[in-house]
């Protein structure tokens, strides 16, 4: 490199300072064992400038990153950070593969490893009080599948109105409250059951005193016949809202989603599920500011332990998905980009 030349990591945290904040996200000050989840550890000398710890219960060594996403990648943890943090402003696999000078393959790698540890974030959201519904359908295919059984599809999918997983048009279920809380869900296709399905699934409580409103889709008239308040507008006659009753905001986070989807230029629906759970955490949790985020997601990493790592101990010690237990006060919260 030239003398007093810039390079990508003169714009993103040192690396010790990403495995600082790594720690105190992870351990809050008491390190326990990843594998057992004792926490009678010592420290073991560093390998490759990195700290090691000593389990006496199971008697063998861990690091920081052991059982995380980060665990045997040779991405540098602030290239981590860097992914994330940019990841989470909806900036391409592609772009941040080649701001980082990594192949898009590793960046994807990356992607796929950060989605998984969203799985279950959501689910402890309930919407209550009122409840907007509303569908999206998205056009997508079998994206980077090298084997397809049908020919490549020359301009796009031209199927019209509502589709199916088989068609290649899924459906994504959405329902709202008014309280800035989403939940959505890809099915395989709307009908009845399936809404009231997802209708158990995000209310917070059934009664009488619960509002639902939708448009006219045939799929909803079942809840006439239910407990609860619900009421729909006629789109088909040109009606979007009759006083408190619309699902316009509902609406307004499908013009999000869609836009969020663009970025990425089509996306295999096989991981269809995977990029709306992003979308879904991301909305949830964005009020708090993308730095608490970005603190969010790091203490999400042990949730994907999936291997050599027994993660039943590890729940037993920590609350994964207790985001109440971050600080924004505290140091936790005082890292940054700058």
């Amino acid at each position: 490199m030239i003398e007093g030349e810039l390079a990508i990591s003169d714009f993103m945290p040192s690396e010790e300072k990403c495995f600082e904040h790594l720690r105190q996200i992870r351990w809050h000050g008491c390190v326990v064992c990843p594998i057992c989840s004792s926490t009678e550890i010592k420290k073991h000398g560093t390998e490759n400038g990195k700290q090691r710890y000593y389990c006496h219960n199971h008697k063998g060594t861990f690091r920081d990153t052991t059982g995380t996403i980060f665990s045997g990648s040779k991405i540098p943890l602030n290239y981590w950070y860097y992914f994330i943090f940019y990841y989470l402003q909806n900036h391409s696999t592609n772009q941040l593969s080649q701001v980082l000078g990594i192949s898009y393959k590793t960046a994807l790698g990356m992607v796929r490893k950060v989605q998984k540890c969203l799985k279950g974030t959501c689910d402890g959201i309930k919407l209550s009080e009122i409840i907007e519904f509303d569908e999206l359908y998205l056009s997508v295919g079998e994206k980077g599948n090298s084997e397809l059984s049908r020919p490549p599809r020359k301009r796009g999918l031209k199927l019209r109105g509502r589709g199916t997983m088989d068609k290649d048009k899924p459906p994504i279920i959405g329902g709202c409250d008014r309280k800035g809380n989403v939940r959505l869900a890809v099915l395989e296709h709307v009908d009845s059951d399936a809404v009231f399905t997802f209708l158990l699934t995000v209310a917070a409580m059934l009664s009488n005193m619960l509002k639902i409103f939708t448009d006219d889709f045939t799929a909803y008239m079942f809840l006439r016949k239910t407990w609860v308040q619900y009421e729909s507008v006629n789109h088909s006659a040109g009606e979007y809202a009759r006083g408190e009753v619309h699902n316009n905001t509902m609406e307004g986070y499908w013009s999000v989603h869609r836009h969020w989807m663009n970025t990425y230029r089509g996306v295999s629906k096989k991981y269809l599920p995977e990029y709306t759970l992003f979308f879904e955490f991301v909305e949830n949790n964005k009020r708090e500011g993308l730095l608490n985020l970005l603190n969010n997601i790091i203490f999400l990493v042990p949730a994907s332990l999936q291997h050599k790592i027994r993660q039943s101990c590890l729940l037993s010690h920590t609350n994964l998905y207790n985001f109440n237990t971050i600080d924004s006060d505290s140091q936790i919260a005082t890292f940054s980009f700058t």
